[in-house]
């Protein structure tokens, strides 16, 4: 009896060391596994903005979430100082002991005219809760004159390309599940199954059957690839609801993604955005967004929030982009205000 435990001992042993190897070895192939924060921003009238530093040294704050992990940006111009400032803050929500995160950040100025020539600056970060609101700081290596100088190549059309890298290496405090890494290649053996999109200068590597049953066409997203807005949109993010994740972030994420589920013609991302528009508050909803997404719910709320009828606002409403579904809703609304109103 004592032999046989101690043989089924040995013997979990080892399979519990062989699956530690292997969780070990899977994690050295995967890229990122904890996730990776990378955000892209074309700065536009960027001499204006650093000569009136004064006034709003501020030029740009974006979050961003993926799990229990949050992470927002911001850059800024010091009066005092003549180089450009990174401050990166990072959160882990829902989590009440203490908790830790750390990993690299990356820092780029994009070289307009020669890739091989970006100023890059890579630092290693630890965010702590008991730290609080203390962002991790990084210095750009330029100054001011020497960013502005059109002959350095990072100024063009008056507008720097930014870029913002972090990959989170560990955490400890809270468990942090995998997460997808869509800028990692398909195997050779699945390749010609995922759509490759290009976005600014990334690949991102997706399964065309999923995205074939969320999106009424992939050429739409293959399309809507080639937009290039001051913003670069978080694509990652777009697709971990297209895959099922919980729509995280900000007021400017969610517009950012039913703007993108709308681009790539993608109805079933957009019918979940709505569901989180009802979820909202009203300040962060718009109307004519309601209206251009066809988000008949979200109407129907704020017909049936009004009491009286105000010209202001109707007046705003896009009546191109209206639904005869809704355009019948308004006129329904009207009649019976109009008639309730003496």
């Amino acid at each position: 009896m004592g032999a046989n435990q101690s043989h089924r001992d040995a013997e979990e042993h080892e399979d519990s060391e062989d699956s530690e190897d292997y969780q070990c070895s899977y994690l050295e192939d995967y890229p990122n596994p904890l996730g990776r924060f990378k955000s892209s921003f074309i700065i536009n009238g960027i001499r204006e903005k650093i000569e009136n530093r004064h006034k709003d040294p501020t030029i740009l704050t974006t979050r961003c979430r993926r799990g229990k992990i949050g992470l927002s940006y911001s850059i800024s111009m010091p009066i005092n100082d003549t180089r450009l400032k990174f401050h990166v803050y990072c959160k882990a929500y829902n989590v009440s002991q203490d908790w830790t995160v750390k990993g690299e950040v990356l820092c780029i100025f994009h070289n307009w005219q020669n890739e091989e020539e970006d100023s890059v600056v890579l630092t290693d970060a630890v965010f702590e809760k008991k730290s609080g609101r203390i962002p991790h700081r990084v210095i750009s290596e330029m100054t001011y004159d020497e960013l502005l100088n059109e002959d350095n190549g990072f100024v063009k059309n008056d507008s720097i390309w930014v870029e913002v890298d972090f990959e989170v290496e560990e955490v400890i405090g809270f468990y942090r599940p995998m997460v997808f890494n869509w800028r990692q290649e398909a195997e050779t053996e699945k390749k010609g199954l995922e759509l490759e999109l290009r976005h600014f200068n990334e690949s991102f590597y997706c399964s065309k059957e999923i995205l074939s049953f969320h999106t009424e066409s992939t050429k739409y997203l293959e399309i809507g690839m080639e937009i290039r807005d001051d913003y670069c949109f978080p694509l990652d993010t777009f697709l971990d609801v297209v895959h099922g994740f919980p729509v995280f972030g900000n007021g400017r994420c969610f517009t950012q993604i039913s703007y993108m589920a709308h681009t790539y013609r993608a109805p079933n991302v957009l019918k979940r955005m709505e569901t989180q528009a009802m979820r909202r508050p009203k300040h962060h909803m718009r109307t004519n967004d309601a209206i251009k997404y066809n988000w008949r719910r979200v109407v129907h709320t704020w017909l049936a929030s009004l009491e009286k009828i105000e010209k202001a606002d109707f007046e705003k409403l896009d009546i191109e982009m209206m639904s005869g579904e809704i355009m019948k809703a308004i006129v329904k609304r009207i009649v019976y205000l109009s008639d309730h109103s003496y």
